[in-house]
């Protein structure tokens, strides 16, 4: 019994000595981890690499397993230029050759090929052979006058699994042999210079073996630095669509820009009006805020529109506006409450998008607060976008088709910014172009609704009313001989974003004992008497709290040292 004791232990211990490499299971493996990592690599005359790895990787009974994933850069920064380095896959199997099911992700932006082994609907355990074999173009160094470089990452830097054993063959050309090539290497962390981690020796006359000494931890690798002489190796030449390729994502926009702009000259030019500007003293057509607007902005639509349409409603007898205060223990707020006036006969008379805005304000109610509205008025805001546009086309001012090329290019260029953002991670440069084409197609989408001629011409007499709100104290005799033009023009000043300027317009005409002795029927403000000054900051109070209502709330919608060089990447298992 002793001697087969002793036989055993000597068979084992013999063993040892004749497989020096030799690495046992772990027991109780919980995770992932790597038996076996080889790597055979053969250098190209061409500067590309042939390489073979195979991996052995063990999970035990880990729960929840599928395989594992390899990442690789394709890009590296040598004093600080981008070299490009392709990598090309040919096949992942296992150790009997069978093809396994693999997911390959691209990332430009950061210049990595990530190969994400196994299936996401099998559940493995125990241990598992990845045989990965793949190409890579451009790895010699040319750089220095005296000699050219192969400056390699053997198994990367970027592990998150650790490695029992690691070895790796160099083949090379028979010109570099042992008695040209001069051999340095690194091992551990990313930028270490240590070097017990690994051993080398020439196995053959132009074969060059790694091996490691230990186990390597997370994110330990080892980099060799095999130098030789010059004029053995051909530089990479890359190919024309390597080269201009990623400029050719450029002709998206530009296609993009063609298209639109055809189709603009078609559908969205406005008719031209080869007449100079001249002054309009009243709002032309009749048109109410809401409906001049849209015609100015081509069929778009504004929250502003609305606010200056609430006081079109005040100043007509439609509505009344109240300012309140809100007292919360020592804290008080401002607030607006819109009332009707019971006018039944002047509210018949409101065109389809003032009915779909008083509806949508007051829902058969007699009163309302400005923030009460401010959670559920935005929903009326698309039945009062189509009535003003329905309205429109109706009065002939704008053309359905230009109507029609918006809805398509403007929900078109929306969903490229939507890809554009979604390809930033696997291509800079597509994603670039798509945003580019986005914004174009939106932008030539928003103008194009082409106005009529009719339209245009109505346009050009609202630049004119403009013209004269913005001169109107120069011309007081005609501003004089308008009954309450203050009030009338009010609205048309806050669409026309100049409610300030209107306001010390008037002032300047009438003076402060005229609003003094004159006061609004349809405002009713806070305390104190009444003066210019205040009433332009309530408007701007007013604006403010109306465009909160019409809001959506939030929520609804190279260097040396290990790591340094070329290959590398990392590995990981899921």
């Amino acid at each position: 019994m002793k001697r087969s004791i002793f036989a055993i232990l000597t068979f084992g211990i013999g063993l040892l000595f004749v497989f020096p490499d030799f690495v046992f299971a772990r027991e109780n493996a919980m995770d992932w981890y790597i038996q076996d990592f080889g790597s055979k690599i053969v250098v190209n005359k061409d500067s590309s690499l042939s390489i073979a790895e195979t991996i052995v990787a063990d999970c035990g009974n880990a729960a929840g397993k599928h395989g594992i994933f390899r990442i690789l850069p394709t890009r590296l920064d040598i004093a600080g230029k981008k070299v490009e380095t392709p990598v090309t896959l040919k096949s992942i199997t296992d150790g009997n050759g069978t093809s396994y099911a693999y997911q390959e992700i691209r990332n430009t932006s950061d210049g990595t090929v990530t190969w994400k082994i196994g299936d996401a609907n099998t559940v493995v355990t125990g241990v598992h052979t990845y045989v990965i074999s793949y190409t890579v173009q451009n790895a010699i160094r040319f750089g220095n006058a005296d000699f050219d470089e192969l400056y390699w990452n053997l198994n990367g830097n970027f592990w998150d699994l650790e490695t029992d054993r690691f070895h790796a063959s160099i083949e090379f050309p028979t010109e570099v042999n042992g008695t040209n090539a001069k051999i340095d290497y690194y091992t551990g962390l990313s930028g270490s210079k240590d070097k017990s981690g690994a051993a080398y020796e020439w196995t053959g006359p132009n074969t060059l073996a790694f091996r490691s000494t230990k186990t390597l931890g997370l994110r330990e690798g080892i980099t060799a630095s095999v130098t030789f002489p010059k004029n053995i190796f051909m530089p990479y030449v890359p190919g024309f669509w390597e080269t201009y390729g990623k400029y050719f994502f450029l002709l998206i926009p530009l296609l993009a820009l063609v298209g639109s702009f055809r189709l603009w000259k078609r559908y969205g030019e406005d008719p031209r009006v080869d007449k100079a500007v001249m002054a309009e003293y009243e709002a032309p057509g009749k048109l109410t805020p809401i409906e001049m607007g849209m015609l100015m902005r081509n069929g778009t639509f504004d929250n502003a529109f609305i606010t200056a349409e609430i006081v079109w409603l005040a100043t007509r007898g439609i509505v009344t506006i109240k300012e309140v205060e809100n007292k919360i223990l020592f804290f008080t707020s401002k607030d607006y409450e819109l009332e009707k006036t019971g006018n039944v006969e002047l509210e018949n008379t409101l065109n389809p998008a003032q009915k779909e805005l008083f509806d949508g304000l007051f829902g058969g109610q007699k009163t309302v607060t400005l923030s009460t509205l401010k959670n559920s008025f935005y929903t009326h805001i698309p039945a009062i976008t189509k009535a003003a546009k329905d309205d429109l086309k109706g009065q002939g001012l704008i053309e359905t088709s230009g109507m029609l090329a918006r809805n398509i290019l403007v929900p078109l260029g929306l969903f490229l910014i939507f890809i554009a953002i979604t390809s930033a991670g696997i291509s800079g440069y597509l994603a670039l172009s798509l945003g580019l084409s986005a914004i174009i197609l939106v932008g030539f989408g928003i103008i194009m609704p082409r106005r009529t001629k009719d339209g245009a011409e109505l346009n050009w007499q609202i630049k004119g009313f403009r013209l004269y709100m913005e001169m109107v104290d120069k011309d007081r005799a005609t501003f004089y001989e308008k009954e309450n033009m203050f009030e009338a023009f009010l609205p048309y000043a806050i669409l026309f974003g100049m409610t300030k300027e209107w306001i010390k317009r008037m002032r300047d005409i009438y003076g402060e004992e005229y609003f003094s002795t004159h006061p609004m029927s349809w405002y009713v403000g806070g305390a104190g008497s009444f003066n210019a000054d205040s009433f332009t900051s309530v408007m701007d109070n007013l604006s403010s709290s109306i465009a909160a209502s019409t809001l959506s709330p939030s929520g609804s919608g190279g260097s040396s040292g290990s790591g340094g060089g070329g290959g590398g990447g990392g590995e990981g298992g899921w």
